[in-house]
């Protein structure tokens, strides 16, 4: 484990912020309602403003028009049609979501000197209440109800460490945050996104059809805000380009052991500075 430097902060909230899960119906638009982020930054709101694309066979809405690709007279080539940032970088980059979107990926829980050292996903946006049923990820009782939904950060970092499950929740995630952060370079809209899900679980279109279209609109590969982000599982960057811990609601990364544990049993960041590092042994103190 890697030596942390001089901590001169307390905890803050300085940044507060291929499976498909079963659905149980239609999905509730009410549950569509978020509080608006901060205002976006120049950066952000140049590299959004691109010249719409508007190729209605390779995006939701085409699919739910009928107008797929390969069933007219000539296959439409949707090559380059979008700019959309892939699940990694999203699942990287909570600053993002706060910058570019209204959906929320938690909060810092525990800073050190100008960065965030710990990242926490439990007050994240959960995505039962935008798509209307529960993820893979999420535990679902018997009469239907979850308990401790998942935000939508805290799926694609589940799916990132589970492997293969959850990847059509993943892409899912990452195409609302895309078209949330622009609808006109991204070429659709969240509604229209959502109205695709809907459309699935009637029957209207098929899951295929819907997934390989998130994949081809998430994996265009010109994602202009791709600039960082490489974290190793179950990590997320900071403002700094740091990879740091995320941990989910009730639990708080241990220094000591290097996984996420119940919140009040953590050994901190703090702990191990207070405590001190025992040169002669190689450990931290608190961790002996």
């Amino acid at each position: 484990m890697e030596r942390p430097g001089n901590k001169n902060d307390t905890e803050q909230q300085g940044m507060s912020t291929d499976s498909r899960s079963d659905s149980s119906g239609a999905i509730d638009k009410s549950r569509r309602k978020f509080a608006t982020a901060g205002l976006a930054s120049p950066v952000i709101m140049s590299l959004f403003s691109q010249p719409a694309w508007s190729a209605v066979a390779c995006s939701p809405s085409g699919l739910v028009s009928g107008n797929v690709s390969g069933q007219g007279t000539e296959p439409i080539d949707c090559t380059g049609r979008g700019r959309g940032c892939t699940p990694g970088f999203w699942k990287n980059n909570p600053a993002a979501w706060i910058t570019a979107t209204q959906f929320i990926p938690g909060q810092c829980v525990e800073w050190q000197g100008q960065g965030c050292k710990q990242w926490n996903t439990g007050s994240g946006t959960k995505f039962i209440d935008v798509f209307g049923i529960p993820s893979v990820m999420d535990v679902v009782s018997g009469d239907g109800s979850v308990e401790n939904p998942k935000s939508m950060l805290a799926v694609m970092l589940d799916h990132e460490e589970a492997g293969n499950i959850g990847t059509f929740e993943n892409h899912l995630v990452a195409a609302v945050l895309n078209a949330d952060a622009s609808p006109e370079i991204y070429g659709t809209t969240v509604q229209s996104i959502l109205e695709a899900l809907a459309a699935m679980d009637a029957g209207q279109i098929s899951f295929g059809d819907l997934f390989d279209t998130l994949v081809a609109m998430n994996e265009a590969g010109s994602c202009y805000l791709n600039a960082n982000g490489f974290c190793s599982d179950g990590k997320v960057s900071n403002e700094l380009g740091e990879c740091i811990a995320s941990c989910e609601g009730g639990q708080r990364y241990d220094y000591c052991s290097e996984t996420c544990v119940p919140k009040g049993t953590e050994t901190s960041l703090e702990d191990l500075l207070t405590a001190g590092y025992d040169e002669g042994l190689g450990v931290w103190n608190a961790c002996k």
